[in-house]
């Protein structure tokens, strides 16, 4: 048997190992501190935030980048209807995300009216099972005018999968 090989063994070989590196490559990256950070956010929350005007409990489902949540908000503010809210956020710091969320406002028959955003921070404390922050609500008509604004604060826990 010829020890050497014909090229078109060598090429299979070379292609082989060049796909295994690779995957070797991106499987075993090191993440970087801030997706470290963002790892810790991800799963579901219970959060609950607090203004002037009452409170409001959310579940937060956080994939990687972004979010989805709803609330018990429903025609209990501001005599509206409010859709679930998508979101996404970027690491800003240790164990701190920013984010921004929207959706739509609705009339209590169901008739769009315009849009509601919130701006804000999230903090997880050191065992990344609870986390709080400031944040700001938004409500905007349909026509993109400004009609109401809140500050709040937010405190939540992660529930266990």
């Amino acid at each position: 048997m010829d020890p050497l090989l014909s090229r078109r063994d060598a090429l299979g070989k070379v292609s082989s190992a060049t796909v295994a590196g690779t995957l070797a490559l991106v499987s075993g990256e090191t993440p970087s501190q801030a997706d470290v950070g963002d790892a810790e956010i991800l799963g579901l929350w219970l959060v609950t935030a607090t203004a002037p005007g009452g409170s409001y409990n959310y579940f937060y489902s956080f994939a990687r980048g972004g979010y989805t949540a709803t609330g018990d908000i429903d025609e209990k503010f501001q005599d509206m209807k409010f859709s679930p809210t998508m979101g996404a956020y970027l690491a800003a710091g240790d164990r701190t995300v920013r984010y921004r969320e929207q959706g739509w406002t609705y009339d209590l028959k169901g008739n769009k009216i315009g849009t509601f955003s919130s701006v804000g921070s999230f903090t997880l404390d050191a065992s990344a099972k609870a986390l709080n922050g400031p944040g700001t609500f938004t409500l905007y008509d349909s026509k993109g005018n400004l009609t109401y604004s809140e500050k709040f604060t937010a405190k939540g826990k992660k529930i266990a999968v």
